[in-house]
């Protein structure tokens, strides 16, 4: 997972950095040390080398993939060089495509209108997709069925007083850091 919500960039250099940090620990995890400098081409080492030593294509998570943009939103020369600088390595998606079984990339900008994924043809927005909608949090009704062990005593109208959920769609959901 390619966590960008971790701290802030505030540069193309900064950019680059955070993406080996998090391409370097991920190689570390899997014992696949990383040869290559740029990080579009150190990702692309990384996803065939996941999928040969494993023999499973490989997941590729992204979380706040737009953050480093928004870092510099009142920098727009700045904002500009970052995203330059994820749309390359972004680009790598699409060419390793023959590694890679499914991409989840998260954010709260749309990413049509960010131009980041041009490369990318083959993306579905899920956002507003009816049968997604509950993907990344429990249903009022999961905590009962998941944690019904450890509820006892526990006021589940006070939970939903106090974390409320978010939804889309009509659909509450909690964040499973919440519940």
């Amino acid at each position: 997972m390619i966590p960008f919500g971790r701290g802030m960039i505030g540069s193309r250099h900064e950019l680059n950095r955070k993406i080996t940090l998090f391409l370097n620990e991920i190689g570390q995890d899997y014992g696949i040390p990383l040869s290559y400098p740029e990080p579009a081409d150190r990702f692309y080492e990384l996803i065939k080398s996941l999928c040969r030593k494993s023999g499973q294509r490989v997941v590729i998570l992204v979380d706040e993939y737009d953050k480093p943009i928004l870092d510099n939103i009142t920098r727009p020369e700045i904002s500009i060089e970052i995203r330059e600088g994820l749309k390359n390595f972004y680009s790598v998606i699409k060419d390793s495509d023959a590694y890679v079984k499914f991409a989840f990339i998260t954010g709260v900008t749309k990413f049509s209108k960010v131009s980041l994924f041009s490369g990318l043809n083959n993306l579905n927005d899920i956002t507003l997709a009816r049968e997604y909608s509950a993907i990344c949090g429990y249903t009022p009704e999961d905590p009962e069925m998941i944690f019904a062990e450890r509820l006892e005593g526990v006021d589940l109208g006070e939970v939903r007083k106090w974390y409320n959920g978010y939804n889309w769609l009509g659909n509450k959901v909690y964040t499973p850091f919440d519940i």
